[in-house]
């Protein structure tokens, strides 16, 4: 059967939702049955691989696909909710050590030994109290300039898909709104040959989760329609492109 994977931040993966209150200090948890790509991959007939991560970054969901890709069947389906472009992580020296590990479906991912490349990372976050986050943002920080990184990830990872022969959808960035710039991004970034969703966020603004951060269990079946109505014929293979003049907004 098809594999629909999935990759991104929270949103992603249903932190919130009743059956995904993720609490500090929990070692062990499992992407929401109730998300959206739960029910997309349910209204599609495919298998879902969730392999998002709260508080993902743009780079980390990178590096994630970048070493998954092997793994993946060409005919596997994927669909990328990139997040807040203000969201960075730095590598550091890797260290032999399982810190902690998400499962995801029937896999485990370990951060430590298993992914070396995620061996040592810290994530600079605004919400983070350190100094390397405080420094960060004060000091090097623009939205410019996390913007251009946005595009250029989002454009390494189309292609490197498309090199296994993988389909894909982009999502815009999660918190990306048509009035911050994202469109101003030099000519060169032209999104006309990536199958890109910018204008899907509306979607999420429904009801907020449990936890009263994240969308709720209505906002998650909103986008899940969404997604099947405006990419559902793309999802299954009918055609090769997804983009519209126009998308559905519900």
């Amino acid at each position: 059967m098809t594999k629909l994977y999935t990759f991104g931040c929270s949103y992603t993966y249903g932190q919130g939702l009743a059956d995904c209150m993720i609490c500090p200090g929990t070692n062990e948890i499992m992407p929401s049955k109730l998300g959206w790509p739960a029910l997309v991959a349910a209204d599609l007939g495919y298998d879902l691989v969730n392999m998002s991560l709260p508080g993902n970054s743009n780079r980390s969901i990178m590096n994630t696909i970048n070493y998954e890709v092997k793994n993946l069947d060409s005919d596997s389906i994927v669909i990328i909710h990139w997040t807040h472009k203000n969201r960075e992580h730095r590598y550091v020296e890797f260290k032999n050590n399982d810190a902690y590990h998400f499962k995801n479906g029937q896999e485990s991912i370990y951060v430590g030994s298993s992914d070396q490349w995620r061996g040592n990372l810290s994530p600079l976050q605004t919400w983070e109290v350190n100094q390397a986050s405080a420094a960060y943002y004060e000091h090097i920080y623009s939205d410019f300039h996390a913007m251009l990184v946005t595009r250029q990830i989002i454009d390494y990872v189309d292609l490197k898909l498309k090199q296994y022969g993988i389909k894909v959808l982009h999502l815009g960035p999660a918190g990306h709104r048509e009035d911050d710039g994202f469109h101003e991004l030099p000519h060169f970034y032209d999104t006309s040959e990536i199958n890109i969703d910018p204008k899907h966020l509306k979607c999420f603004e429904i009801d907020l989760a449990r936890d009263n951060m994240h969308p709720g269990t209505e906002s998650n079946i909103n986008f899940f329609k969404y997604i099947v109505e405006n990419h559902g014929d793309y999802l299954r293979g009918k055609h090769n492109n997804t983009k519209k003049d126009n998308y559905e907004i519900y």
